[in-house]
């Protein structure tokens, strides 16, 4: 047994309603009554970038990476969204595959020369995901971790916006149609239609330009496992 896990899991579980190691984060605009639920490697940093431009939150990093520790922000966690049911849910998603790649190059390859990365940044992970180890690895590694045990760029995406939910979003929109889904999300809500792109990064020149060309069959079998219900009910199949 996990104790370190098993602590902070119980910890979350007593302050915000959820036994997980991440608990689900969501933004909350109250003006709007609009509860945004943060999917992390989602363009979360160019949608809280955009959205706080528009309410006088801003970040100063050239990567915007700040924007997410600035507290002009009213963040709720796991069931502390209970009283705003009646506030519209929306949420933005990401092919599976594409996302878990998008964790390995920003989070697991470490060179200390980032920086908004000086530290590996699952160093105090309870779970042991060593620093620059192969993708297959990677992944391999995250297929056996369970949800509440995962870290917020790696937890399936299902679990977080639908498994044991009372209430479903009243829009998912996905990356793969950001700009088009974006602005839906703008006109509704009154926030600027263009959205920032931040936190793009150049793919390390060890990596193929296409995802799909880091995953052997071995991995994509246990990948696709893994993230089974993220491919089925977001429509990635």
């Amino acid at each position: 047994m996990n104790i370190q896990l098993a602590t902070t899991c119980f910890k979350h579980w007593l302050k915000y309603g959820q036994y997980a190691y991440d608990p689900d984060e969501f933004i909350v605009l109250h003006d709007r009554q609009l509860l945004i639920q943060v999917i992390s490697k989602v363009a979360c940093t160019s949608i809280k970038a955009t959205i706080g431009k528009n309410i006088g939150i801003n970040y100063k990093l050239a990567s915007g990476l700040d924007i997410h520790r600035h507290p002009g922000w009213h963040e709720l966690y796991g069931d502390q969204i209970k009283p705003y049911s009646h506030y519209d849910l929306i949420c933005f998603v990401r092919n599976p595959l594409a996302r878990l790649v998008s964790c390995y190059e920003e989070r697991v390859l470490h060179d200390g020369k980032n920086p908004d990365f000086s530290k590996y940044y699952f160093a105090d992970y309870p779970i042991s995901i060593p620093a620059n180890c192969s993708f297959s690895e990677f992944a391999h590694r995250v297929s056996k971790i369970p949800n509440h045990a995962a870290d917020r760029h790696f937890k399936s995406q299902y679990h977080s916006i639908l498994k044991y939910k009372k209430r479903r979003p009243d829009f998912i929109g996905k990356l793969e149609n950001i700009n088009e889904d974006w602005k839906k999300v703008a006109d509704r809500y009154d926030f600027p239609k263009e959205l920032l792109k931040l936190n793009k990064r150049e793919k390390p020149a060890s990596l193929p330009s296409n995802y799909r060309d880091l995953y052997s069959s071995a991995d994509k079998k246990v990948v696709n496992e893994k993230y089974k219900n993220d491919l089925v009910f977001f429509g990635y199949e």
